[in-house]
């Protein structure tokens, strides 16, 4: 580990009790929900809040929708903590890769490991308060993410344990580098319920800091790898990437079917071929062609880091 990064990991440990939204309770669980007419979930997210069949339900029925697409924004989130940052994390923390002794690495990481758990807490309490402000007393199952999914289906072909690792490890490092632009889109919102935009800048705010950190964490552990794992870790971050940055209308389709919406094949079908058109998700990748960059890599990931954002 170079000088620099080192004194990057040292300033991180030490900035914590003042920048962690867990120590320098920046959150308020009295959560103070405004007009119940501002929308929980704005309509620029939803990719068919201008298609006729959508504007043809009733306003009760929309504003429902918009509901569902916040409770699911917030349980997305969770997955991204509990499947793919956590699991990065807790490898680094029980020596599953090599590199990862330094102490200001350890306390670092294990320092976001403890704002993931929190953050869980935020968002697992926000969709509680929005369903006791909307009296929504019914369940919607969310499906997991394709990026979730992605890793689950990458971690079954391969056979050996360290590989598997080595996905987490990947997978987590994407979406922990690149989710501050996923928050960013309620955390800049001034049309939704102020209390979800609080809620996503304050998370935000902590997960600017994790990718940040993430660089020299991942090249420390670089560093430590063999020729074959180096092959692997660089053959698993384009899975990770295009899983990342792909569009996803699962959810989108359950909360339609479950609102009992006429022609939800019509609207998701439709949806489909307008992502089709706009190609990528417009995701911040930028962190993560940094350290493609500074690990010498770049020019052998098969990812066009251009047209992803």
């Amino acid at each position: 580990m170079d000088n620099a990064d080192r004194e990057l990991l040292q300033k991180m440990a030490a900035s914590w009790p003042k920048r962690a939204t867990v120590r320098a309770d920046l959150y308020r669980y009295a959560v103070a929900y405004e007009d119940p007419q501002r929308p929980d979930y704005p309509d620029e997210l939803i990719p068919f809040a201008n298609h006729p069949r959508f504007l043809a339900v009733s306003p009760e029925v929309q504003q429902r929708i918009r509901t569902w697409g916040w409770l699911v924004y917030n349980d997305r989130t969770i997955q991204s903590e509990e499947y793919l940052a956590n699991p990065a994390f807790t490898l680094i923390m029980h020596g599953a890769f090599p590199g990862a002794d330094d102490i200001s690495l350890r306390q670092s990481v294990q320092h976001c490991l403890i704002d993931e758990h929190f953050h869980t807490l935020i968002h697992l309490t926000a969709i509680h308060e929005t369903r006791r402000f909307r009296k929504l007393d019914e369940q919607l199952e969310s499906p997991l993410t394709i990026t979730v999914r992605g890793l689950h289906e990458a971690q079954a072909l391969v056979s050996e344990n360290w590989e598997r690792d080595c996905l987490a490890l990947v997978f987590g490092t994407v979406a922990e580098v690149s989710i501050k632009a996923y928050l960013n889109l309620l955390a800049e919102n001034d049309v939704i319920q102020p209390t979800h935009k609080m809620i996503a800048r304050v998370h935000n705010r902590d997960e600017s800091a994790h990718g940040q950190l993430l660089v020299p964490v991942s090249k420390a552990l670089w560093e430590h790898m063999n020729d074959r794992q180096k092959r692997f870790y660089v053959e698993a971050m384009p899975k990770a990437l295009e899983a990342f940055v792909a569009h996803d209308f699962s959810a989108w389709r359950a909360i339609l079917e479950h609102e009992r919406v006429e022609g939800v094949d019509e609207i998701i079908g439709d949806s489909e071929h307008e992502a089709e058109r706009g190609k990528k998700m417009v995701r911040d990748v930028s962190g993560l062609r940094r350290l493609a960059d500074e690990l010498g890599v770049l020019d052998q990931i098969d990812f066009d880091f251009g047209q992803a954002g």
